[in-house]
């Protein structure tokens, strides 16, 4: 694969996540394959400046252009799965208060306290 080859795959795989995370209804493993299929995509900035140390100005600027256009798309998937983790993790503490008080109503009874329902 090329160096340009690899930044398209990149980009596809990022837009691919970003499509993914932007979906309400995503279960975890389509996120899941979607993060797999990014990483999956060999990237090393010096391989990119190594390719082009040569390359044309026009050369130069494309793949500069390119670099930034990955940037952006990198800043809002990294945006993205900040907001779904802070969104998950109040998901979490509410379960986890759920679990405490119903591990209270189950000690309760298993304890043989009750509530005299007879007044």
């Amino acid at each position: 694969r090329t160096v340009l080859a690899r930044l398209d795959e990149i980009e596809r795989a990022l837009k691919s996540l970003l499509t993914v995370l932007d979906s309400k209804q995503s279960p975890v493993e389509t996120i899941d394959r979607a993060l797999v299929g990014l990483e999956s995509v060999p990237f090393d900035v010096g391989d990119v400046l190594r390719a082009f140390q040569n390359g044309s100005e026009d050369e130069i600027e494309s793949v500069k252009l390119r670099l930034a256009r990955l940037a952006d798309l990198d800043a809002v998937a990294r945006a993205e799965c900040q907001r779904m983790l802070e969104k998950t993790t109040v998901a979490i503490d509410r379960t986890r208060v759920l679990k405490t008080r119903l591990e209270i109503l189950a000690t309760s009874t298993t304890t043989g306290d009750s509530i005299d329902c007879t007044r």
